[in-house]
């Protein structure tokens, strides 16, 4: 069946030119809260995978000796529990936004892409 991906990259360090002095914070319960903050607003929690990352970009623009530390976080929306896809990309891109202020970033670039999915449910699908 069909549906939508979205996958973004965040660092967790406020600007350029740092030495990842922010690295030992706690995104995952960072992550939930903005989750359950925007499942107030759309009434969907989205769950997340999410994967720790090393982003590298040149040292002329500010990126850090060894490259920046991020995470790449991707939701994947089944359709059996949320046949809504205009909500559901409403909430995520309202879950990277809210973690973009609260990590003082100055830009995060999101993609939404429709993929072909299988559910299974049960032991013997």
């Amino acid at each position: 069946m069909k549906t939508d991906k979205f996958k973004f990259t965040i660092g967790v360090t406020e600007g350029y030119f740092h030495n990842n002095e922010n690295s030992n914070i706690d995104f995952v319960k960072l992550v939930d809260k903005c989750c359950k903050e925007s499942e107030k607003i759309y009434g969907i929690y989205i769950p997340f995978n999410i994967i720790p990352t090393i982003t590298l970009y040149k040292k002329e623009w500010g990126c850090p000796d060894g490259g920046e530390i991020t995470y790449t976080l991707s939701a994947i929306r089944n359709p059996k529990f949320n046949d809504n896809s205009s909500r559901w990309k409403a909430c995520c891109s309202n879950i990277a936004k809210r973690l973009k202020y609260v990590l003082n970033q100055h830009s995060v670039t999101g993609e939404f892409s429709e993929i072909d999915i299988e559910y299974w449910k049960d032991k013997n699908d």
